[in-house]
């Protein structure tokens, strides 16, 4: 086995291609829609390939599926200073830049997945429970005993109110087009703030 990579970016790409196509034989999609699928592969596979590499780091010991050198040396590349350097950065930026104290929340959701807040599971099963802006709403404010609602940050209040402002000049259009043209569209594979859940919307 070569080199085993610390992120699926950093993975050969004549290999994320032969298992593209070996996902590709068992499933079909529109030509059309090609490139989505291709980017939200590349998303779940991100995901997957980080947490099976932390899994296998935090063990401190030889998994089954990785023996010998190859486990050698990916711990030897995470142990170099370009790696410890790329890894800080990362924690940083996910405590929102700061180093110590509190970190201000980016969602109120709780413990439910996003997807299980879509669908209300508990509610009405499989059934989607609100469209993308009010599933935004849901997961970025949150309403005190005095009626008022407080937003995580400042950007998603002013994001909503840009939404609100389409919506009001577009009343005809459905709401899940005004806010995917909105944020965009899909970037990454998903839609801005919707986790695993964009694809029910």
């Amino acid at each position: 086995m070569g080199p085993v990579p610390t992120c699926w970016t950093d993975a050969m790409p004549q290999q994320k291609e032969e298992w593209f196509n070996i996902f590709r034989k068992s499933f079909d999609w529109p030509s059309g829609l090609e490139h989505v699928v291709r980017d939200r592969y590349n998303a779940i596979c991100t995901k997957i390939y980080r947490d099976l590499i932390y899994k296998t780091v935090r063990r401190k010991k030889e998994p089954e599926h990785l023996k010998g050198d190859a486990y050698q040396g990916l711990m030897k590349k995470r142990a170099t200073p370009e790696f410890k350097i790329k890894s800080e950065r990362g924690s940083l930026n996910e405590r929102g830049g700061k180093k110590e104290g509190i970190i201000e929340a980016t969602h109120y959701g709780g413990s439910r997945s996003f997807l299980d807040r879509v669908l209300g599971k508990g509610k009405k099963k499989g059934k989607v429970e609100m469209t993308a802006p009010e599933f935004f709403v849901d997961m970025h404010s949150k309403v005190d005993d005095k009626g008022n609602r407080h937003w995580t940050k400042a950007k998603d209040k002013e994001l909503h109110d840009a939404y609100l402002r389409d919506k009001e000049n577009t009343p005809n259009r459905p709401d899940n087009d005004i806010w995917f043209d909105l944020v965009e569209g899909y970037k990454k594979g998903s839609v801005y703030e919707t986790g695993e859940a964009h694809g029910v919307f």
